[in-house]
């Protein structure tokens, strides 16, 4: 993989992950969201 894609990539993927949560919380509300990031933390 070329070093400019794989920049790309890495500055994407948490920009996107990070408006998902945005959405999700809107969705749900924050305490919900903090709870699911929480659990699947101790999951994973």
């Amino acid at each position: 993989m070329r070093p400019r894609t794989l920049l790309a990539l890495l500055l994407v993927v948490p920009l996107v992950d990070a408006l998902f949560l945005i959405v999700v919380a809107e969705r749900l509300g924050w305490p919900t969201t903090v709870a699911l990031v929480v659990l699947t933390a101790v999951l994973g």
